[in-house]
């Protein structure tokens, strides 16, 4: 004679069964903190900037020149209905422009920090290079060897992975007396 089971309880049985014989699975500790950026290429030197620090990427848009700025302050462009100033950042350094590619990104930066006033910019780089996630244990603070005198001020360390990526500060570049003089003399 068979004996026939509700489905239900054969699942509730089942259930039992694999209840009674698991093993908790451990918990993965991982108690590594990092730090996310997004790397940027200007003039064959690799940067990263902190990744809270930038509101948007986007293409070269077209820009319309101001009259009477310094020739690094290309002029604003039109960023969802919003005039933003664009500045080249290797023409701020003094670095060689190389030709126009379609690998050239807009950084957009919305910063609030300077004098409780909001400054809005969009960096014109050579190239974006993504994210970048970096153990905040492998921070190096050492001097900066290679890179040019003038770009010292606005760094804060590297990290080293596959290559150096200098820490950018944007903090220390809209805070620049130089940064904020854009008018010609």
């Amino acid at each position: 004679m068979t004996y026939a089971i509700h489905p239900f309880e054969y699942l509730k049985a089942l259930e039992l069964c694999a209840t009674r014989y698991s093993v908790e699975v451990p918990q993965e500790e991982n108690s590594t903190a990092y730090w996310d950026g997004v790397g940027f290429k200007l003039n064959n030197h690799l940067f990263t900037v902190d990744i809270g620090e930038i509101s948007e990427i986007i293409p070269v848009p077209q820009i319309t020149p101001l009259p009477g700025v310094k020739q690094w302050a290309k002029g604003v462009a039109n960023i969802h209905g919003r005039l933003i100033p664009i500045v080249d950042l290797g023409s701020f350094f003094g670095l060689p422009r190389l030709s126009r590619t379609n690998s050239h990104r807009i950084i957009v930066v919305d910063q609030k920090a300077v004098n409780q006033k909001g400054i809005s910019v969009g960096l014109l780089v050579d190239e974006v290079h993504g994210r970048q996630h970096f153990p905040t244990s492998d921070h190096q603070t050492a001097p900066l060897t290679g890179l040019p005198d003038n770009i010292t001020p606005y760094t804060n360390g590297c990290y080293q992975q596959d290559s150096r990526h200098i820490v950018f500060d944007i903090d220390q570049l809209v805070a620049s007396d130089v940064f904020l003089a854009a008018a010609s003399e």
